[in-house]
């Protein structure tokens, strides 16, 4: 079955949905492979399985995030919602690096929305300072913080 899910996700042009129950027939096919590994008397088969299955999903999934980089996404996909999410926060990456918003030592600034532990210390609501440029995309996509230089030119990120 995850051959098949390969060939078809390699071959298409578009982002096409995977169906629930192809999921279900993937997960089944590698769950029942692994439990007979754990039996087995030739570990280094079930090694090398374990090597495979790894690269396979990494190919699917690297191929559905270079098409949703290059096309629409069709709401029908279960996964449209966060292929956007990751759509979005790789243009504010290269956005806040072109912008010239990052400092040298890849921190930007931020405004704490929520009461935060950052280095050991609990920050209250509205101090504002400067965080790792991924953990700030992290942390404004999940509303802890606001990227202030993006919500100051672009409203991003604002409640």
């Amino acid at each position: 079955m995850l051959r098949e899910l390969i060939r078809r996700e390699l071959s298409a042009a578009r982002l096409e949905p995977i169906k629930k129950e192809e999921l279900e027939a993937v997960s089944t096919e590698i769950t029942e492979t692994l439990r007979w590994c754990s039996s087995s008397p030739r570990p280094e088969l079930c090694d090398e399985y374990s090597k495979i299955i790894s690269k396979s999903i990494n190919a699917i999934s690297q191929t559905r995030l270079m098409k949703a980089s290059f096309t629409e996404l069709n709401e029908e996909l279960e996964e449209s919602s966060f292929l956007r999410s990751i759509k979005d926060l790789t243009s504010i990456y290269y956005f806040l690096f072109f912008s010239g918003l990052v400092t040298h030592d890849m921190k930007v600034a931020v405004k704490l929305k929520k009461p935060l532990i950052l280095e050991g210390r609990l920050r209250d609501k509205g101090i504002v300072t400067y965080l790792d440029v991924r953990e700030a995309l992290f942390l404004a996509a999940m509303n802890y913080v606001e990227l202030l230089p993006l919500t100051l030119t672009s409203g991003l990120f604002t409640s």
